[in-house]
């Protein structure tokens, strides 16, 4: 399994590592290389340290101790003499890949756009624009490419969809019906190039009913109904939309609004 990803994912592995008794092998420098093997297991857990998507060294003291900064320098410096340990079953790539980053990318805009703007300190509410989220996404859809089947390599354009209808959502404070991410992973159920076919679950439909429920005055709370919809007129439907509202905005969908504040 390889993690190519920031600290947080790193302490994770340092937590298995020692969970199965196991010392890591760390790299050249503490934001390198990190991993593990488990004999009796036949499992490596292996994870590549990155600092964001950048392409130069920002302007912030986070990237002051690290002499190779960008994912390009990495690769050849760090990653690249770790390839056979991240050799799995197959006996040609890692079984399992898992791309993550957001927290150095958080710094890294926050500091430019202070720098840029003569600021004395960076502004961590402030919504990415347009330019910065299509940096963002640029970046990650290079590094997808590379993991998509050549026959569906159009989906990668769905990505940068999905990603600015996400930005869009959450800066005019709409929820997403995340029906797509739910059944994303069931290609055994599509029964054409795009169209999901018939489930075990009714999961759209039942997605559907919730928000016509709340839609029309009632209020469930960790699957108990505290209120019913009702035909009261004189009743205030918007205040009991928000009653849930505020929950799902600041919880169900927070990892939309880290990635765009």
């Amino acid at each position: 399994m390889l993690m190519i990803s920031d600290s947080i994912d790193r302490f994770q592995s340092a937590f298995f590592c020692d969970l199965l008794d196991r010392a890591p092998v760390i790299g050249q420098g503490r934001h390198s290389t990190y991993w593990c093997h488990i004999p009796y297991l036949n499992f490596t857990l292996m994870h590549w340290h990155i600092a964001s998507f950048v392409t130069n060294r920002p302007p912030c003291d986070w990237w002051n101790n690290m002499r190779f900064v960008t994912v390009e320098e990495r690769w050849t410096n760090f990653f690249q003499p770790t390839f056979d340990k991240v050799i799995g079953m197959n006996g040609r790539s890692p079984d399992l890949i898992m791309l993550q980053s957001g927290l150095w990318d958080q710094q890294m805009y926050a500091f430019a756009y202070m720098t840029d703007n003569g600021e004395k300190e960076p502004d961590y509410s402030r919504p990415l624009n347009w330019a910065e989220l299509r940096f963002y996404m640029q970046r990650e859809r290079m590094y997808r490419m590379s993991t998509f089947p050549r026959e569906k390599s159009w989906h990668s354009t769905l990505h940068d969809i999905n990603r600015a209808a996400r930005f869009v959502a959450h800066e005019t404070d709409m929820e997403i019906m995340d029906f797509g991410n739910m059944v994303h992973g069931q290609e055994h159920l599509y029964f054409d190039g795009a169209h999901l076919g018939r489930g075990a679950l009714s999961i759209w439909a039942n997605m559907w009913l919730w928000y016509l429920f709340r839609g029309q005055g009632g209020i469930e709370v960790k699957g108990r109904i505290v209120q019913m919809p009702t035909e009261d007129k004189s009743y205030n439907l918007s205040q009991n939309w928000n009653f849930c509202h505020e929950k799902f905005m600041n919880d169900h969908n927070k990892w939309e609004s880290q990635m765009v504040n």
